[in-house]
């Protein structure tokens, strides 16, 4: 454990991902919160692998924990950040992976990944970067109480961690022409990249248009056949666990919702990419939701490289920056 320790995060608007340079652990948890008031949790028992958790004597429930307590995912305006919610997933990461180290080894770097519409403002960006430096985590968790100390933070768009882990595993190369695709909750972005730059008029954002928004037209489907609301979150478990509700199948469902998204996607990314898709060697998408949709986007385009590991791809790539 020599060296500078470095902790990746990638604070998605669904999910939180980490992993570090200095240990095997990885963690996935759904990027929500909620203020503590109680102790019935810690009362009743139960395992909750530090999401019932003290960060600088605030306590808080994260992840899955939170969602059971009824909290919801938080969409802030475009143009602010939610300094509170930056600090408890970093909390959390830097609880879950970094526990096990000395106290002389808790200084650390932390590089994190937030969705490349906030890269328009920068300004807001380089306020975020300096409140995580030099700042200080007293994390109380399960297992142990950790304290940290922040030496250095960087802020890099998600879509660039996966785009240095895909040249850092030779599955691309960095003199390749290549769009990243990364299938948010709540965003797509697309990110075009030749010889390690961006090409800026072919990138972007459809803003409104990630798997959270799949998820809600299959809610209103199933909601016209049975008059009963689905949440999004219990529609997704249905989905990963292959379930039926009410005897419907929301496997066929989400395909066919899929298939409606995806064609206005497409038809927006061949007006603004027009005769310059033509030269792009290899379309790549990761995120979370990748995976519902690379068969999808495979009928469209015919350079689709689809790899096995979509979810962790920013933050495994934000450890080669």
């Amino acid at each position: 454990m020599s060296g500078k320790k470095i902790i990746s995060i990638d604070v998605g608007f669904g999910y939180t991902k980490g992993c570090s340079n200095f240990s095997k652990e990885e963690v996935v948890f759904p990027t929500a919160y909620k203020a503590k008031t109680t102790s019935y949790q810690s009362a009743l028992g139960g395992y909750t692998k530090d999401y019932d958790i003290t960060i600088n004597d605030k306590k808080y429930f994260v992840g899955d924990l939170a969602l059971i307590q009824n909290a919801k995912r938080h969409f802030q305006d475009q143009d602010k950040i939610d300094q509170e919610k930056i600090d408890i997933m970093i909390g959390t990461v830097l609880h879950q992976i970094g526990f096990g180290l000395k106290e002389e080894q808790k200084e650390i770097e932390i590089r994190l990944g937030v969705p490349l519409y906030l890269f328009q403002y920068p300004k807001m960006l380089i306020e975020m970067e300096n409140k995580i430096k030099e700042s200080e985590f007293k994390i109380v968790g399960d297992r142990i109480e950790s304290n940290f100390k922040i030496k250095k933070a960087t802020i890099h768009p998600q879509s660039i961690g996966a785009y240095a882990d895909l040249i850092s595993k030779k599955e691309i190369t960095n003199t390749e022409k290549v769009v990243i695709i990364d299938v948010g909750y709540r965003t797509i972005d697309y990110v075009v990249i030749e010889s390690g730059n961006i090409i800026e008029e072919m990138t972007g954002t459809f803003p409104e248009s990630g798997t959270n928004y799949i998820y809600e037209d299959i809610s209103n489907f199933i909601e016209s056949k049975t008059s009963k609301k689905l949440s999004v979150e219990k529609i997704e478990t249905y989905i990963e666990e292959n379930k039926k509700y009410k005897g419907v199948s929301l496997r066929d469902i989400e395909k066919k919702v899929v298939t409606k998204h995806l064609n206005q996607i497409v038809s927006e990314l061949n007006r603004k990419w027009g005769d310059n898709k033509n030269d792009i060697e290899k379309l790549i998408l990761v995120g979370g939701g990748a995976k519902l949709m690379q068969d999808e986007f495979s009928k469209h385009f015919e350079n689709v490289l689809k790899v096995k590991e979509t979810q962790m791809r920013n933050a495994q790539g934000y450890l080669y920056l």
